[in-house]
């Protein structure tokens, strides 16, 4: 059976949340003052994450009145952010999880709110590009948004996969996948509670690891 399985980034595979936080704090600290409100830029970013990186950009624009494109905020962003990946973990079991599903030649798929560079960036460092068969990031170039791609990717795929599964960290994500046909299947290693995911009615695991022995009764 091939099943497509589109996996979030950060707050899923990586253990990332600290570091993008700090990378918004220092962006709006290097190029716009080192007298900024801290701990309200902070609260900004905390009540935010997981939301795309544009959204919480252009937050931080309008509080501060910064006179720069929610665009040109992220690559500023990304240039500090690229300073941080010796600070980025993979959460237990991700290669081993990844490795797995490959060799039962199941379609892997990464779909995040980062921008592309920082998605590359991030697969390159922790050496996971190869278990990937496509890449999904924010590209100023395109008006495609995570949500649009994945929609897409399941009508362009209906005739070659049985089942598509998305596995997030984030329960309104997998909420507007389920509707486009996705099996969700949350992760509590991220930005939604236990809590969420039951309200929501989405399948969830404390980790990875459990999602891997979730999964070899799923497709062999």
């Amino acid at each position: 059976m091939v099943c497509l399985f589109v996996f979030d980034l950060d707050g899923t595979l990586i253990d990332s949340k600290g570091i993008h936080a700090k990378a918004f704090l220092e962006t709006v600290k290097k190029y716009f003052g080192k007298n900024v409100d801290e701990e309200r830029t902070i609260k900004i970013i905390k009540e935010n994450f997981g939301r795309p990186g544009r959204y919480i950009s252009k937050l931080l624009i309008d509080t501060f009145g910064l006179k720069i494109t929610p665009n040109e905020f992220m690559k500023k962003k990304a240039e500090v952010f690229s300073g941080m990946l010796n600070k980025l973990k993979l959460f237990p079991c991700v290669e081993e999880l990844l490795s797995y599903l490959k060799s039962r030649n199941q379609l892997l798929v990464i779909a995040s709110y980062s921008r592309i560079d920082e998605v590359r960036m991030i697969l390159n460092n922790f050496k996971i590009r190869k278990y990937f068969d496509l890449i999904y990031g924010f590209d100023e170039s395109s008006n495609v948004t995570k949500e649009e791609f994945i929609s897409k990717l399941r009508i362009f795929l209906k005739d070659n996969v049985e089942k598509f599964f998305i596995i997030d960290d984030f329960h309104e994500m997998l909420v507007k996948a389920r509707e486009y046909g996705y099996i969700p299947i949350g992760v509590l290693t991220g930005k939604s509670s236990r809590e969420d995911f039951i309200r929501n009615d989405i399948k969830f695991f404390e980790n990875l690891c459990e999602l891997q022995e979730y999964l070899k009764n799923v497709i062999e």
